[in-house]
């Protein structure tokens, strides 16, 4: 791939000056799967010579919050800093079994609920990543489970990288992927594509697939005055979209191919996935109240997909 400052073979100085990330955010529940996404994220943020900071929501079980209005005041605050203390050391315990990092390493603890508290961090500290592994654990275990990432993929106003079981974490050129999907939602208008995601997470001069979303047509329509042409149109502008998109990547110096047919987009990702072994599904995710249809497709891709999901906020 060639480097966009000059125009050279790939290389890292000049990739990390125009696409280097600052801060990563890693939200933590001292679960397998959240130390398999702080190495992710250490690796990723060496490659870029980011900062990490490692989130912990301490959430008070039910029955304990409700001891703040039946105990005395100092008792409760007591409790408190015991389990604040409690919190912290069992943190510094994950930091000391993750490998040796150089770079700036920050550990915070919020209290409340997990997904508002996390994406109100992300908010706070600007991050331009968050990554997240769901656990899978239940309620009760980890506060990570599958419900609270995908909430914190839905709503969260920075990227959210899904990372799902092992995927080949470090490469001679950092934290990158190998074989990425990249979901267009949209087959009639544009769409923010990011390629320095591409850059920035994948290897040079990968093979890559694109899914964009293809004409639907529902029988009940079929007879409405003037549908034959919004179709074509519908075609004519996918083929502009997708012709475009197959440009820009090779210019890249990546290889894509157009996997896109007609049918749930959703569905037509996950199928390419499973065919073609994408270790990366790469989605746009509209913002709050917008477009709530292609929320959804990137909302059902992140909660289904077997591998990595990274969902790129929309303007």
């Amino acid at each position: 791939m060639n480097c966009r400052l000059c125009r050279t073979r790939w290389h890292e100085s000049c990739t990390q000056a125009v696409m280097a990330l600052s801060r990563i955010l890693v939200p933590i529940d001292f679960s397998d799967p959240a130390e398999r996404a702080a190495r992710f994220a250490l690796a990723l943020a060496e490659r870029h010579s980011a900062e990490i900071s490692l989130l912990h929501v301490d959430e008070l079980p039910e029955y304990v919050s409700r001891m703040e209005e039946r105990v005395a005041a100092d008792v409760w605050e007591g409790y408190l800093r015991g389990r604040n203390t409690a919190v912290r050391e069992q943190l510094d315990q994950f930091v000391e079994a993750l490998p040796r990092f150089g770079g700036r390493l920050n550990r915070s603890v919020a209290r409340g609920e997990a997904a508002s508290s996390i994406n109100a961090f992300a908010d706070a500290q600007r991050a331009d990543l968050v990554v997240v592994a769901p656990s899978g654990a239940g309620s009760g275990k980890h506060f990570l489970t599958g419900s609270i990432s995908m909430q914190v993929a839905a709503h969260c106003s920075s990227p959210v990288l899904v990372i799902r079981p092992d995927p080949a974490l470090i490469s001679p050129f950092g934290a990158v992927f190998h074989r990425p999907l990249l979901v267009l939602a949209s087959a009639t208008g544009p769409e923010a594509v990011d390629l320095e995601w591409l850059a920035r997470l994948v290897i040079p001069s990968a093979e890559l697939d694109v899914v964009v979303r293809g004409s639907e047509v529902p029988a009940t329509h079929v007879a409405l005055p003037g549908y034959d042409d919004y179709l074509g149109e519908a075609a004519h502008s996918r083929k502009k979209l997708v012709g475009n998109l197959i440009k820009a990547l090779k210019q890249e110096g990546f290889h894509p191919h157009d996997r896109t047919t007609s049918g749930d987009i959703a569905t037509i990702a996950l199928e390419t996935q499973a065919g073609n072994a994408n270790d990366l599904i790469i989605v746009g995710r509209p913002s709050e109240g917008r477009d709530r249809r292609r929320a959804v497709v990137a909302e059902r891709i992140a909660a289904h997909a077997p591998v990595s999901v990274l969902l790129i906020p929309l303007a």
